[in-house]
C-alpha cells in the first residue's frame, strides 16, 4: 500500500477482508463501472487535458463513494469489478487500461513519490548521480525530452533499470543499453508504473479467472454479477441506438438494413422470417424488441409484422394472436412497461433453437462447421478472420465474437 498525505492508495495486492451488504457490492460495483466509463470517453477525446479531467471526476467520486476516507470500499468496489470483467482477454485488457488510468490519476492527485511506487511494484530503479561525460555521450539524448545539456548538469535527472525488469515495460529500443542496464529520464517513470501496474493488474485478472467458477457458485455473488452484466449491456445498446438517426426508418427498409448492419443473430432470425413468414415465440420477441430499440415505431412495426406473416397468415389472424403482442411490447397494453431489447446475456442463455427456429445467439449454437459455411460462403468473411472466430467460440467468448463480427 501507498501512503502519502494521511491517504492510502492500495495496490490491489491482497483482496478486501470482512463483510459487506450485498446493496453495498451492488452500489460500489456499478459506480466504479461509471467511474471507469467517463475515464474512458475522456481517454477517446483527444481534446481534453486527460490527467486533470480525470483528478476531476476522481474528486467527485472521491466524496460520494468515501473512497479516500474508506479504503476498503476502493478495494472492494476494484475486486468486484474484476471479477465481472475477467472472463475475457477483451474485457482483461479493457479494465486493465482503465484502472492504470485511474491509479496513475490518484497517485498525482496526492502527489505520492514515483520512485516509492516503482519500489513497491517490485521494479528496482536506481538513480544515477555520478555518471561520467563520456556516459553521457553515449546515451541517445535526442529520445530524451529534457535538452543535453540540462542532463549534463543535472546526473540525478537519469536512472536505470535492469533489461529484465524493462522488456515489457518499456519500448528498450528506443532507450540506451550499458552492461544489463537501461536508461531512462524522470520524465518516463510514470508510463513505467503505468505499464507495471496494468501488466499486473492483468495477470492476476487471469488468476481470478481460474477460481472464477468456484466463486461464482455463491448464488449471491452469482446473481450480482448476471444482473450487472445484464443491465450494462442493456445500457451500452439503448446508447448505441440513441446515437443512431432512426426517426424516419419504415418497415420497408428492414430487409436492407439487415444485410448491411444487423448483428448476426438478427440478420439470421430476419431470413428465416422472410423465408418462412413465421417466428416462433422467442424468436418474435427477440427480434422484436431488437427493432423496437433501433427505432421502429409501433405503427411501423406492426407493418412489417403483418407483411412477414402474410405468405401463412392472413390479416385477421394476425390481428387476433400477434398484433396484441407487438403492442405490449411497446407499453401499449397490458403493464404498458417500455421493454428495452434482450441483453447479449439473455440471447446467449436462450434454450437452444430447435429445426423451425430461429432465436438465441449463433456464434453459441450453431456447430463450427455450419458457422464456418455461414461465414465463407454466404458472408464472404477471410479465412483468417473465420479461424479467430472459430478459436474464440471453442472458448466460449461469444460477446467478442459479436465485436469481431
Amino acid at each position: 500500500m501507498l501512503k502519502s498525505n494521511g491517504i492510502t492508495i492500495p495496490l490491489y495486492t491482497t483482496p478486501p477482508a470482512g463483510v459487506a451488504l450485498y446493496e453495498d457490492l451492488e452500489h460500489l460495483l456499478i459506480t466504479r463501472d461509471v467511474l471507469l466509463n467517463s475515464i474512458e470517453s475522456f481517454c477517446m477525446n483527444q481534446s481534453e487535458p486527460k490527467l486533470n479531467s480525470i483528478k476531476s471526476t476522481l474528486n467527485k467520486y472521491d466524496d460520494t463513494i468515501g473512497w479516500d476516507k474508506a479504503m476498503e470500499n476502493d478495494k472492494i468496489s476494484h475486486f468486484v469489478l474484476s471479477l465481472a470483467f475477467c472472463k475475457t482477454e477483451q474485457e482483461r485488457i479493457w479494465l486493465a487500461n482503465l484502472e492504470s488510468k485511474l491509479f496513475m490519476a490518484r497517485i498525482s492527485k496526492h502527489d505520492v513519490d514515483q520512485e516509492e511506487v516503482l519500489r513497491m511494484l517490485n521494479i528496482p530503479l536506481e538513480r544515477q548521480e555520478n555518471l561520467s561525460d563520456n556516459m553521457l555521450e553515449k546515451i541517445k539524448f535526442r529520445e530524451y525530452r529534457i535538452p543535453k545539456d540540462q542532463l549534463l548538469h543535472h546526473n540525478s535527472m537519469i536512472f536505470r533499470i535492469p533489461f529484465e525488469y524493462a522488456l515489457n515495460h518499456i519500448p528498450t529500443m528506443h532507450y540506451f543499453l550499458h552492461k544489463g542496464y537501461i536508461y531512462i529520464t524522470k520524465s518516463e517513470i510514470s508510463q513505467l508504473i503505468e505499464t507495471a501496474f496494468k501488466e499486473n493488474l492483468i495477470k492476476k485478472l487471469i488468476q481470478i479467472n481460474k477460481h472464477y467458477d468456484k466463486i461464482m457458485s455463491d448464488s449471491r455473488i452469482y446473481h450480482l454479477i448476471r444482473n450487472f452484466k445484464s443491465k450494462r449491456e442493456v445500457e451500452t445498446l439503448s446508447k448505441s441506438f440513441n446515437n443512431v438517426k432512426t426517426e424516419n426508418i419504415s418497415f420497408k427498409d428492414i430487409d436492407s438494413l439487415a444485410e448491411k448492419s444487423f448483428p448476426l443473430c438478427m440478420l439470421l432470425a430476419n431470413r428465416h422470417l422472410t423465408a418462412n413468414g413465421h417466428l416462433t415465440h422467442n424468436g418474435r420477441l427477440q427480434y422484436g424488441m431488437f427493432l423496437k430499440g433501433m427505432g421502429l415505431s409501433l405503427e411501423e412495426s406492426l407493418n412489417f409484422w403483418k407483411t412477414k406473416f402474410s405468405k401463412k397468415t392472413s390479416e385477421d389472424k394476425f390481428e387476433k394472436e400477434y398484433a396484441y403482442n407487438i403492442r405490449h411490447n411497446y407499453g401499449k397494453e397490458g403493464r404498458r412497461n417500455d421493454y428495452v431489447p434482450w441483453s447479449c446475456y439473455k440471447i446467449q442463455n436462450l434454450p437452444a433453437p430447435a429445426v423451425n427456429e430461429s432465436h438465441g445467439c449463433p456464434f453459441k449454437y450453431y456447430s463450427e462447421e455450419k458457422l464456418r459455411s455461414l461465414l465463407v460462403n454466404d458472408m464472404r468473411f477471410k479465412e483468417l478472420d473465420v479461424l479467430k472466430i472459430l478459436e474464440k467460440k471453442r472458448n466460449n467468448e461469444f460477446s467478442v465474437l459479436l465485436i469481431l463480427y
